[in-house]
């Protein structure tokens, strides 16, 4: 099952990462409103978690089994080749600013633990070379777990799953919090801060809310319109909690996300084709370039600029960036993804 009424929100989830990254100092993201909102679109990766297990059990829910070789052949070919583009971008960048004198030696170690994405399980390597890097290695104990995943949603009740979700998800949240506020966190940056934020089995809660939600909708489509109405004080509640910045980051607001997800599954074709229209679709294919490339792009553009002596504001020089970034992502997407 394909729904790709979905597809232009990743889309919307990049950018706004983007902004997140880069824009929040520059008009129109420097207003109050806006400011308040994409100082608070680091949920977007939030996002991208619940919904790749979404996803992937709409691909494969209603099946009794996967391969994992060829489950494993096809992630490994959807995602890589583009990550590790913009870890060789990143390389070179770090090169080049060693050469021009302004920058540190290339980290051997740390480069490798980026080609085998395995940054995230080491606190002090989890932001090097290619920062945002850190959420594919958190993707890929998803991808490894997920026909286990699969198995046992498939094997145990509908209430042994939801009991052993909602416990997981309950767990990760009090381990979050009784760390984040306790003498361990030492704030950002430090290793407990990147350990807390970016550590794997944090954020598996993330991809379990989604996977098992995914799964409902294949099995209970027709059940969820209920959801959908007891839902609303829940969404309005938890929106508040981003607007007061307690830290959505680590899933906190996975139930939210669920309802989005939902809501947009669920609605009716005439409501929403335009979101089907190719070129929203292909803007939303996009969205994995957009988000590995946009720190190459950006920092890249930095250098070249700086170094070229060229003064522009912060406002040309972030929808410069931008306009960039949205022809490489899909050159990306047509030419690696693909």
């Amino acid at each position: 099952m394909r729904l790709e009424q979905l597809t232009f929100l990743r889309f919307v989830a990049a950018i706004a990462l983007v902004v997140y990254h880069y824009g929040t100092k520059v008009y129109p993201f420097n207003t109050t409103f806006l400011n308040i909102v994409f100082r608070n679109s680091n949920l977007g990766v939030s996002f991208f978690f619940v919904l790749s297990g979404y996803v992937l059990m709409l691909a494969y829910g209603n099946k009794v089994l996967v391969s994992k070789f060829d489950f494993y052949k096809k992630r490994f070919a959807r995602i890589y080749p583009v990550y590790i583009v913009g870890v060789a971008l990143m390389v070179l960048y770090y090169l080049a600013y060693s050469y021009f004198g302004n920058g540190d030696v290339v980290d051997v170690i740390e480069v490798l633990s980026n080609v085998f994405l395995l940054q995230a399980w080491i606190p002090q390597h989890a932001l090097a070379v290619n920062y945002v890097g850190w959420s594919l290695s958190v993707e890929i104990l998803f991808y490894l777990l997920f026909p286990f995943v699969l198995s046992a949603f498939n094997r145990f009740s509908l209430r042994s799953v939801a009991v052993v979700i909602i416990s997981f998800w309950g767990i990760s949240q009090l381990v979050f919090w009784e760390l984040k506020t306790s003498e361990f966190y030492e704030g950002f940056p430090s290793n407990s801060h990147n350990f807390l934020f970016y550590f794997p089995l944090l954020h598996l809660n993330q991809f379990l809310i989604g996977a098992f939600s995914g799964w409902c909708f294949v099995k209970f489509k027709s059940k969820l319109k209920r959801f959908m109405v007891y839902g609303i004080p829940v969404l309005t509640g938890s929106l508040l909690v981003v607007f007061v910045e307690v830290g959505s980051h680590n899933g906190l607001l996975s139930i939210v996300l669920v309802y989005l997800l939902f809501m947009f599954s669920l609605m009716r074709d005439e409501t929403i084709s335009f979101l089907k229209h190719p070129i929203l679709v292909f803007l939303g294919g996009m969205s994995y370039s957009i988000y590995i490339l946009q720190v190459p792009v950006f920092e890249w553009l930095d250098v070249l600029i700086l170094k070229s002596n060229i003064k522009i504001s912060a406002e040309v020089f972030f929808f410069l960036g931008c306009s960039i970034l949205l022809v490489v992502s899909g050159v990306s997407f047509q030419y690696l993804e693909k």
